[in-house]
């Protein structure tokens, strides 16, 4: 459904329930009438399955298929596709940039859709090229396999090849905008030009799997285990044994709700802290406390990360109109709740990452900027009482070996 809820797509299915295509649907006045159909094209009487849909800015649709890019533009009623030339390099899509990636006619070709057009053209490259690989925040491309990797940046087009021993011929995606992973074995750390971390593989050319990031490290997994990775450091630890970061400070207005999560075994000794915190901030500034009110609305529990996280829902009155109070963390990551939609705040005032819907329309700083409950430039350092702050010895199990989730 799109942000307005006037479209609606809609897959479509073989006999044997695999997509073979989507519809797009208007729906207005109560009823619903199809605007657009994909179609992928066969290939030798095989279905070219579609591999993903994007929801765009103005309601536009971009779709892959095993073959094609394509874009619907319901302001024109019209469509484009790309084609690639190599089936053997699949076609990346950023949606953060809403760009599109290809190897084509020894050029890897970067087309950005609102017009689809154009934007660079890499240096010729061999044929070989085997991976396309977009930054998380679009920023930049990684182009591997034809000898040694190349970066392009999607502001100016120009390439940027890495010389760093061990990567020729090497397949490299990245894992954020930092850092790549290199085939499925090492880190490489694009800022540094050298790979950092290599893992411990039992067989030649064996996959660590796939890495994400959290919380400043990175995750590890592969079929047999999960693995965390602290960055910059490239300890592998415990997380019992990694110090929470200093608690912030930010201003959330009455009737908001605040998710607190603490992180590893600290948590149950932050929890009543917080709350006493919370209640006496609460009272001074005016604030009903209900005192029947569930204060543990959420407890979930992540494995990999060994996360609590808990709602303030007993802090529900009024003070001075608009008056904010000042809620105090310990913790990665605040997410401050309006209704259904959420922000999520990491570190000292980097927005990262958010939940709920947010207008495509509009960036995320514009989404900020425009909601009253999220002041971000007040937040400050603070420390909770020497009785609760942890002090545990940082400890390195080893520099190869991997710390095994059980």
């Amino acid at each position: 459904m799109s942000d307005d809820g006037r479209r609606l797509i809609v897959s479509l299915s073989d006999e044997e329930s695999r997509p073979t295509g989507l519809c797009v649907y208007l729906i207005e006045d109560n009823s619903a009438t199809i605007e657009w159909v994909w179609r992928p094209v066969p290939e030798s009487h095989q279905v070219s399955q579609v591999q993903s849909a994007f929801w765009l800015k103005n309601d536009r649709v971009a779709v892959l298929d095993e073959k094609r890019f394509a874009v619907w533009m319901p302001e024109t009623k019209s469509q484009h596709a790309i084609i690639t030339a190599n089936s053997k390099t699949p076609i990346e899509f950023s949606p953060a940039s809403e760009m599109a990636a290809f190897f084509v006619f020894g050029h890897i070709t970067i087309y950005k859709t609102d017009g689809i057009r154009v934007l660079a053209n890499t240096e010729p490259l061999r044929s070989s090229v085997k991976k396309v690989s977009f930054a998380p925040s679009g920023t930049k491309l990684l182009v591997s396999g034809a000898g040694s990797p190349t970066i392009v940046s999607m502001n100016n087009g120009k390439p940027r090849t890495l010389e760093a021993e061990g990567l020729s011929d090497s397949i490299v995606e990245w894992i954020d905008d930092r850092y790549a992973l290199v085939d499925g074995a090492s880190i490489f750390d694009s800022k540094s030009n050298r790979i950092v971390w290599k893992f411990n593989l039992t067989s030649y050319r064996q996959s660590v799997g796939s890495v994400s990031t959290l919380a400043g490290k990175l995750l590890i997994h592969n079929e047999r285990d999960s693995k965390i990775l602290v960055r910059d450091l490239f300890d592998v630890v415990s997380p019992d044994q990694l110090e929470p970061p200093a608690p912030k400070v930010t201003s959330v207005r009455p009737g908001a709700k605040v998710a607190i999560r603490v992180f590893g075994s600290m948590a149950e000794q932050y929890r009543q802290p917080i709350r006493t915190q919370l209640e006496a901030m609460a009272r001074k500034n005016g604030w009903i406390v209900d005192q029947d009110g569930p204060f543990v609305l959420r407890a979930d529990v992540n494995q990999v990360t060994e996360s609590v996280s808990f709602e303030t829902s007993n802090i529900i009155g009024f003070g001075k109109k608009n008056e904010t109070i000042p809620v105090t963390y310990g913790t990665y990551r605040v997410a401050m709740y309006a209704g259904d939609d959420a922000l999520m705040i990491r570190g000292f005032n980097s927005l990262v990452t958010t939940m709920g819907v947010i207008p495509r329309s509009k960036t995320l700083q514009q989404w900020v900027n425009d909601r009253s409950e999220f002041d971000i430039a007040k937040i400050k350092t603070v420390t909770f009482p020497e009785t609760i702050e942890p002090k545990p010895e940082k400890e390195t199990i080893g520099s190869t070996d991997l710390w095994e989730i059980p």
